[in-house]
């Protein structure tokens, strides 16, 4: 995500309300779904996961506080966390392990499953991110050698550009340079500018 909402309970030291809670999930919610999304593939994938996971803690805890206030206080007290950041990872990954998954040997197949699937995406965001610079590269290398093929290269006993010496070449390098300063300024400066 791009930014956190901000947190309805700031200065004083009173435990967050349940309501309280179910409001920073609903902003948080909101937060994803409102441009501009991350345009780097693996952030705007996380703050779609973020938003969906708000909008359905949000919906249990609103059914919770009908039917159960203590419980629903009970999990706000919980989610803030012992220093008021968040959950306590290591205390819920036990909590996992005694519930949901009832055996060590299942939370440990869930964790190299999510090891093996953090490694498959670090890979594939590097490939992404060598593949834009790649291209980006070789998009920007091929204007000197565009300029000497449309206007260095009028004799048909011309060499190829990469016959040319390193001299030649950064005579084009420098002339692809002007041209993208002039691009970059809106056009080339009057005669007479120096």
């Amino acid at each position: 995500m791009t930014a956190t909402p901000e947190t309805v309970n700031t200065a004083d030291d009173t435990p967050q309300t349940p309501e309280q809670l179910l409001i920073q999930l609903a902003q948080l919610h909101i937060r994803t779904i409102v441009p501009p999304s991350p345009k780097q593939p693996a952030a705007f994938g996380w703050q779609c996961i973020a938003g969906c996971q708000a909008a359905g803690f949000a919906r249990a805890l609103s059914a919770l506080m009908e039917v159960a206030p203590d419980k629903a206080a009970e999990i706000t007290d919980w989610f803030q966390g012992p220093f008021e950041e968040g959950p306590d990872p290591e205390e819920h990954t036990d909590w996992i392990e005694r519930t949901v998954a009832k055996n060590v040997d299942v939370l440990d197949a869930w964790i190299t499953e999510a090891r093996e699937s953090a490694v498959k995406s670090a890979e594939a965001t590097e490939a992404h991110e060598k593949e834009r610079q790649d291209n980006t590269a070789s998009a920007a290398d091929t204007l000197p050698e565009w300029l000497y093929q449309r206007f260095g290269r009028r004799q048909p006993d011309a060499p190829a550009w990469s016959e040319l010496s390193d001299e030649d070449r950064s005579y084009w390098e420098h002339e692809a340079a002007a041209v993208r300063r002039a691009v970059g300024r809106g056009g080339f400066k009057p005669k007479g500018d120096a």
